[in-house]
């Protein structure tokens, strides 16, 4: 499968996920879960392999998703979401639906996540004031920011959001600069 396969194919997993999630009242139980999930199929390799391993019948793979699923303890979406996955020879798409149900809350919620990249850690008070900011440009309710220190940013930042880069850093200013100088 293509990247833009699985992206798409994740994306409206995650989607019907979402929509039964809300209804639920657990969107938040369950983004928890999906993390989980992909963290635990990543670091237990033997589990995916058993779980995808065709010689073994497909009723004691669904026990053992089952099993998995109940000492972890899951929601009983999240669990559903595994055997349909596991039926469907799809559990390599669990960690693009994590990314994609997030993704979806967000933007359900009116939430934007921003990562700003800095040579040093910045100040909660210039979090504040930079969260402030992106909230008014982007017109959002929540900003989330994952602070990224980078010794290779000589100075200023960068904030990134999605597929939007804000380059703000002295090398940005400098390619800029460059760009157009070449250029006319």
């Amino acid at each position: 499968m293509t990247q833009v396969f699985v992206n798409i194919l994740a994306r409206r997993y995650a989607d019907a996920l979402l929509q039964a999630a809300q209804a639920k009242g657990v969107a938040q139980v369950i983004q928890k879960d999906l993390q989980d999930a992909d963290r635990l199929f990543t670091q237990v390799r033997e589990l995916k392999s058993t779980l995808k391993n065709p010689a073994l019948p497909m009723e004691q793979r669904m026990d053992l998703i089952a099993k998995v699923a109940k000492a972890a303890r899951f929601n009983t979406l999240t669990m559903n979401l595994l055997k349909l996955l596991l039926h469907n020879n799809r559990l390599d798409l669990i960690g693009a639906i994590s990314v994609g149900f997030t993704e979806a809350l967000d933007q359900a919620n009116g939430w934007v996540r921003v990562r700003v990249i800095t040579a040093k850690p910045l100040s909660m008070f210039l979090v504040t004031k930079l969260s402030d900011a992106i909230k008014k440009k982007l017109g959002a309710k929540r900003v989330i920011v994952e602070k990224v220190v980078d010794p290779k940013v000589l100075g200023g930042l960068k904030v990134v959001t999605g597929d939007r880069v804000f380059d703000m850093t002295i090398q940005g200013y400098i390619e800029a600069l460059k760009t157009r100088l070449v250029g006319g």
